[in-house]
C-alpha cells in the first residue's frame, strides 16, 4: 500500500513549468528509497512513511513554487534566468539533564542530543555549543530494539572514553521522553567502554554498572602525591592521611575532615602540572563537617565520605558531581567499612551545586545510583539540507 502510494505520488501529472522536472526526479528518487528501506530492516514501515511525508512536503513546495515562478517568468522577458533553490530544515532534539539532583540546578548539568544521522564534527560542534562539561549523544540502535542505544560522550572540545553523569542524564533522558520503556533496562553500546547497563528503580532512581576501579595507595604523601599536589591544594605534606592512584588516572588524597572543610581554592596552574587526570581531596564524612562546609542540616546524614574534583589538565576547574570519581572512592570505602556485595556506601561530593552519589560494589563491578531531573528540553535546529 505504502509503495503504490509513491508510485502515485511520483507519478502525478505536473504542468510544464521550469520546475516540473526536478519534482519528478524527487518523487522518482523517494520511490526508488521507500523501495530500498521495503527490503531493509524490520523499520520499513517507519522508513516508508518519513519518505513518503518528505516527499509530500517537498510535492508541495516546489508544484506551488514552481507555479508561480511560471507565472513571473512569463511577465519577464524570455532571456531572465529565475533562480530556482529550495531547502528543507532539519531538527533534533535535545534536553539538559541535571545528573545525581533531586531538584532542578543541583548536582552536574549534561546536555542530551539524538544523534541519528549526526556525523562526528557536527557532534563536536554541537558539545562546543552547549558548552557544559559533557554531551551526550545517543543513536537508535540498528536491530530498532527500544531498549538497545549507542552512546558517545563529548566535551566542548574533545571525545572522551566514558562519563558517569553524561550516561545518567542520557538514560534519565530516553526513559522521560518516551523512548524506552521505564520497567526496561537500556543497553548503551559505546566506542570504548563496551557495553553499559542502565536500569531505573520504582523510586526513579538510576542504577549504572561500571567497572569497579579502586585506587592503590599508601598512608602518607611521598608515594604518590610529591609536593607538586601538596602546594596545588594548599595543604602541607603532612596534612595527607592517604594517597593513592587507580586505572582512570585520579590521583586520591585523603585529609581530615577539619581541613577539608577548610580547604581555599586550589592552584590550579600547579595541580595542571601533575601527572594525572584529575586531583580527588577526600575525607570521612560527620556532622561536624556539616556546619564548616555550610550545608543545610541533615545534607549528610547517610554519607560515608565527601570528595571534590579539580581536573584543569582536562580543562575541567572543579566538576560538579563526578560519577567516574566514585567508582574508584565506592570500593576503597566499601573495603574499609566492611560493606559486603550488595551494600552501598554513600559520598557527597561538596562542589558549589553538590550531589550524592550511592554506590555498590559487585565484585569487580560498581554500580553507582542517583537521580536526575530534566530542566530543558527542545529541538535543536540543524543546517538545512537542499532538497
Amino acid at each position: 500500500m505504502l509503495l503504490r502510494s509513491a508510485a502515485l505520488l511520483s507519478a502525478v501529472p505536473l504542468r510544464s513549468s521550469p520546475g516540473s522536472s526536478r519534482i519528478a526526479a524527487l518523487g522518482s528518487d523517494h520511490l526508488q528509497a521507500c523501495r530500498s528501506r521495503f527490503r531493509g530492516d524490520g523499520r520499513a514501515a517507519l522508513g516508508l512513511t518519513n519518505h513518503l511525508v518528505a516527499f509530500g512536503v517537498s510535492f508541495g513546495v516546489l508544484h506551488r513554487s514552481s507555479q508561480l515562478r511560471w507565472r513571473l517568468s512569463s511577465r519577464r522577458s524570455s532571456s531572465t534566468t529565475v533562480a530556482t533553490h529550495v531547502t528543507r530544515p532539519r531538527h533534533t532534539q535535545i534536553w539538559t539533564v541535571d545528573s545525581f539532583a533531586d531538584a532542578a540546578f543541583g548536582g552536574n548539568p549534561a546536555a542530551v542530543c539524538i544523534a541519528d544521522g549526526l556525523d562526528d564534527e557536527s557532534m563536536r560542534l554541537i558539545a562546543r555549543e552547549m558548552n557544559l562539561s559533557e554531551t551526550a549523544f545517543v543513536c537508535r540502535d540498528l536491530d530498532g530494539s527500544a531498549s538497545s542505544w549507542g552512546l558517545r560522550w563529548f566535551t566542548p572540545t574533545v571525545e572522551v572514553a566514558l562519563c558517569g553523569h553524561g550516561t545518567l542524564a542520557a538514560a534519565h533522558a530516553l526513559w522521560e521522553a518516551g523512548f524506552c520503556p521505564k520497567t526496561e533496562a537500556i543497553s548503551f553500546t559505546t566506542r570504548q567502554s563496551g557495553i553499559l547497563t542502565i536500569s531505573r528503580e520504582e523510586s526513579g532512581m538510576i542504577e549504572m554498572n561500571f567497572p569497579a576501579d579502586a585506587p592503590v595507595g599508601s598512608a602518607g604523601s611521598q608515594s604518590l602525591v610529591g609536593t607538586t599536589v601538596v602546594r596545588g591544594l594548599g595543604i602541607l605534606e603532612d596534612d595527607v592521611m592517604w594517597s593513592g592512584k587507580n586505572e582512570t588516572g585520579d590521583i586520591f588524597v585523603e585529609i581530615s575532615a577539619e581541613l577539608f572543610g577548610q580547604l581555599n581554592p586550589p592552584d590550579l596552574g600547579i595541580l595542571a602540572e601533575t601527572d594525572a587526570r584529575g586531583i580527588v581531596p577526600f575525607c570521612a564524612s560527620s556532622s561536624a563537617l556539616e556546619a564548616l562546609l555550610g550545608l543545610r542540616g541533615g545534607a549528610l546524614r547517610g554519607v560515608d565520605f565527601v570528595s571534590r574534583f579539580f581536573g584543569p589538565r582536562i580543562g575541567i576547574s572543579e566538576d560538579p558531581v563526578t560519577g567516574s570519581a566514585h567508582w574508584g572512592l565506592g570500593p576503597l570505602w566499601a573495603s574499609r567499612l566492611g560493606r559486603g556485595d550488595g551494600e552501598a556506601v554513600v559520598g557527597y561530593q561538596a562542589s558549589e551545586r553538590g550531589g550524592r552519589v550511592s554506590v555498590v560494589v559487585d565484585g569487580k563491578r560498581a554500580l553507582l545510583r542517583g537521580s536526575a531531573v530534566t530542566v530543558l528540553e527542545g529541538k535543536l535546529r540543524l543546517p538545512a539540507v537542499s532538497v
